[in-house]
């Protein structure tokens, strides 16, 4: 990430990215809500940008809620969406692959946001936008537009391998394989920040990783500096 003359010495509008933001499950929103939170305390300007079940955040951080057709809801499994979500290419998109053993969430949350991005004022859009392990094909047009740092937890390749080693049968074997092929695209997205052009795929833009690791490079800023529209976090609705 190309640090912009004058970045170091103020407070930075931070867009954090979290395709599902779970409180009480599965990690994500628990590590958003802390990272998000100590930022501001900094004195950031902070707005997480999350699909569904959407985070529990500390005062003073915002939250844009982006809409999926949340398909692993438990009251509402595998739903059939209405005729007006069909028209949405991206719902259609994440319908189809789900029903058909896939798991598009990453993909199809990095694409509403880079609709949703592409759509702000010049006024509402950030500094830097951190994506936390989404890695879909959307953050590449995004990184056009603003620098992008992306959190590497650990990686998924692993579970994958294990998963396979445990499977007892062919059929078994081919559904994993389905489910965990969004790593592809991952790992594809995840390439295009190395310094290398040879390993960047044309046309895209760098994206820095920060393996399993907070960028320390985020500089302490006074709290006054921030916003009022930060100080009181409205949570919005991306359509």
């Amino acid at each position: 990430m190309r640090i912009e003359p004058g970045m170091e010495r103020r407070p930075l509008r931070i867009c954090f990215l979290t395709y599902r933001g779970n409180p009480q499950c599965g990690g994500q929103g628990i590590y958003t809500r802390h990272l998000t939170g100590a930022l501001a305390a900094l004195g950031h300007e902070v707005e997480v940008w999350s699909g569904p079940p959407y985070p529990e955040l500390v005062d003073g951080v915002g939250l844009r809620q982006v809409p999926s057709l949340d398909l692993w809801n438990d009251e509402a499994l595998f739903r059939r969406p209405t005729l007006r979500e069909f028209r949405d290419p991206i719902h259609r998109n994440e319908w189809l692959r789900t029903i058909t053993g896939q798991f598009p969430e990453p993909h199809t949350f990095s694409r509403r946001v880079a609709r949703a991005y592409a759509r702000l004022d010049a006024d509402d859009r950030f500094d830097v936008v951190h994506d936390n392990q989404c890695l879909g094909e959307g953050l590449l047009r995004l990184a056009r537009q603003v620098p992008v740092v992306a959190t590497i937890h650990h990686p998924i390749t692993v579970d994958r391998d294990i998963a396979l080693a445990a499977a007892r049968t062919r059929t078994k074997r081919w559904g994993l394989r389905r489910w965990y092929s969004f790593l592809d695209q991952q790992i594809a997205v995840a390439t295009t920040s190395s310094p290398s052009p040879r390993r960047r795929p044309r046309g895209s833009s760098a994206i820095s990783r920060s393996p399993g690791t907070v960028c320390t490079s985020f500089p302490t800023a006074s709290i006054s500096g921030c916003s009022a529209r930060c100080r009181r976090s409205p949570a919005s609705h991306i359509d």
